[in-house]
């Protein structure tokens, strides 16, 4: 994997740091910045996975007190500048 790196410095616990060493040792990697690349990476994923379920579920079915909250942020939002117009 060749690509631009950037230095930085930080501090992980001693049982992160073992995952690294092990994805290492196993060949998955060549080092631990790549290591650390696939871990975010994998982060990335999952926290697209639940923003995108989140998501889903909201638009399927939102429930009463969020559809109140978003009223209520467009009535702010028209009480602030009248002008404008504000689908509900």
């Amino acid at each position: 994997m060749t690509q631009n790196r950037r230095k930085v410095a930080a501090n992980v616990s001693a049982q992160t740091f073992a995952v690294l060493e092990q994805m290492i040792a196993s060949r998955r990697v060549e080092n631990v910045g790549e290591a650390v690349d696939i871990a975010i990476e994998a982060l990335q994923r999952e926290d697209r996975r639940k923003r995108n379920a989140h998501a889903a579920t909201y638009a399927a079915e939102p429930s009463a007190a969020e559809v109140a909250a978003d009223h209520a942020t467009v009535r702010a939002m028209h009480d602030s500048n009248a002008d404008m117009v504000f689908d509900d």
